[in-house]
């Protein structure tokens, strides 16, 4: 039963991301596999409020060129456009971030390690309302740089 055991979370291991050499560097510590979830959950939710700001500040800037070079309806089509980018990408990140938690907690549950399955799921929560609200920014100065608002 033991050996059934191992080889489902060495699976669920690669599922997350984790090599197998570093799945055997965790020794199924649940401590160290829950660092390693919260980083990655981490990860791709400040990757993604990055990404959210760069493409506003990009945005904004062009749309601003648009508009003195006498182009309010390009600069209208760049922000339908770029509003689209921030909306794809959050999805995809919240996504990730739902993916990995799922595999994570999974794991840790499989350990008997509830509590840590229970900060996964939290830090996974600061980070879905963190792209949410990077989101929510980005779309809020893109609309405000919109010909006509």
């Amino acid at each position: 039963m033991r050996i059934h055991r191992l080889k489902h979370l060495m699976l669920v291991a690669l599922m997350l991301g984790l090599s197998h050499s570093a799945w055997a560097g965790t020794g199924g510590d649940p401590a160290v596999i829950a660092e390693h979830c919260v980083n990655r959950i981490t990860n791709i939710a400040q990757t993604c409020v990055h990404r959210n700001q760069a493409t506003a500040e990009i945005c904004v800037t062009r749309m601003e060129a648009l508009i003195d070079a006498g182009h309010p309806g390009q600069a209208q089509h760049l922000a339908i456009h770029c509003i689209a980018k921030v909306v794809h990408r959050s999805t995809h990140c919240i996504a990730a971030i739902n993916h990995r938690t799922v595999a994570c907690v999974h794991v840790l549950l499989s350990l008997g390690a509830p509590g840590l399955a229970e900060l996964v799921t939290e830090v996974a929560d600061e980070a879905r309302d963190a792209v949410r609200l990077s989101r929510a920014a980005a779309i809020d100065a893109i609309q405000a740089a919109a010909p006509g608002t």
